[in-house]
């Protein structure tokens, strides 16, 4: 029989005429056994009649609870997971996260809207999955297989959003940072370099006014109000030399980024009397060129400070990013040979140089988000930047 109710029944019908059955589930279909073989003829001639006997009573279908919950539940998933409703539920979900998710937002009544705001995103990324499982799987039994595990997989994601911004927000993250056995050796040696560029920033000596030197073919030298400005650090070195190429031009800011993560200027010893300040700029300015990137060269004056107590002038160098408004200053001095660590560019960057104000450029690609803001000064600006493209 293809309804429980109906063959519960008939069975009861037959109880009554003292024939007794039972109802198993086969397939679809519900079959009653008589447990009595020598009832079998009897008891088929009175199924026969108990279920003419059914058709036409109008006595309300008998309904097992757990029965009609599983049916209710079966019913539920097939149509849930149906092609058309998984594909037009997931186009309609991220029709309206995109669309319309800020304006649940703003009219939220409850606290925590930094944690609902968090939701959009796995919601969007549950509204792509399942238009494509609606789009891909055929068979129903893979549509509810992927659907569920899906679910599951956005429930832990949020999870996931909702734990680590928690602790993001209340400080927790950087604490733990702080406390990992990496974070402290790394700040250690972190320390040291940082010392080791305090006393490598300077070396910038000018040739004087009275100098003989000619710049070579297609060359410049950097001239200054004492002279032009001389490599090495030490008087009788050689002038520091630009190459500007015509095809040069200014860059983007993420093309600058790949073109210095590329560049190993910033990686060179810092040597006092052979290589410097000086030469590091001049050594990533021609670079630059070369690579069609327009850069120029700059030098300040650095008075002391509670952290540096000297003055001299220094060298870096400036790019004017299209997609940025002003210029983007980048300090490659490199570090002593024995200041070791485990930063692996020293490319600096500062976006504004300012008289009055402590130079204090910050690690353009800092290991340690941490540690980028604890660069230390490295004297006090003096006088306006001298900029020369």
């Amino acid at each position: 029989m293809k309804s429980w109710s109906e063959a519960a029944r008939i069975k009861e019908y037959l109880a009554d005429e003292g024939i007794n059955v039972k109802i198993e589930l086969e397939g679809e279909e519900w079959t009653l056994w008589v447990l009595d073989d020598d009832q079998n003829e009897v008891a088929e001639a009175m199924f026969q009649a108990a279920a003419q006997r059914i058709k036409k009573s109008k006595w309300k279908r008998i309904l097992r609870p757990d029965l009609a919950l599983s049916s209710f539940f079966k019913k539920t998933k097939s149509f849930f997971t149906h092609r058309w409703v998984l594909v037009l539920g997931g186009l309609g979900l991220l029709f309206l996260c995109i669309g319309y998710y800020p304006d649940l937002l703003s009219f939220w009544p409850w606290g925590g809207k930094s944690f609902v705001a968090l939701v959009e995103f796995p919601l969007e990324g549950l509204a792509i999955i399942l238009i494509l499982i609606g789009s891909l799987a055929r068979e129903e039994e893979s549509r509810v297989w992927w659907t569920g595990k899906s679910l599951i997989m956005s429930a832990m994601l949020t999870l996931v959003l909702f734990g680590y911004n928690h602790l993001k927000w209340d400080g927790r993250l950087a604490e733990w940072e702080e406390r990992r056995p990496d974070t402290k050796i790394f700040k250690e040696t972190f320390a040291k370099a940082v010392n080791s560029i305090k006393h490598t920033s300077g070396g910038l000596t000018h040739s004087g006014t009275n100098h003989s030197f000619l710049p070579p073919k297609d060359g410049k030298h950097v001239a200054t109000k004492d002279g032009i400005i001389i490599g090495g650090g030490v008087e009788g070195g050689r002038p520091i030399v630009l190459y500007d190429k015509e095809y040069a031009d200014n860059p983007s800011m993420d093309k600058l980024k790949k073109f210095l993560l590329s560049d190993k200027t910033d990686k060179i010893e810092y040597v006092m009397g052979k290589f410097v300040c000086a030469d590091f700029a001049e050594r990533l300015h021609n670079q630059a060129e070369e690579k069609g990137i327009k850069c120029a060269y700059v030098t300040i004056e650095l008075g002391p400070t509670s952290e540096r107590q000297r003055q001299e002038g220094h060298a870096l160098v400036a790019f004017n990013p299209t997609d940025y408004e002003g210029l983007v200053f980048i300090d490659c001095t490199g570090v002593k040979g024995d200041a070791t660590s485990t930063v692996k560019h020293w490319d600096r960057v500062s976006y504004k140089i300012i008289k009055g104000q402590t130079y204090r450029p910050k690690l353009l690609f800092p290991k340690n988000k941490f540690f980028s803001e604890n660069v230390e000064g490295m004297g006090k600006i003096l006088e306006e930047p001298i900029i020369q493209w």
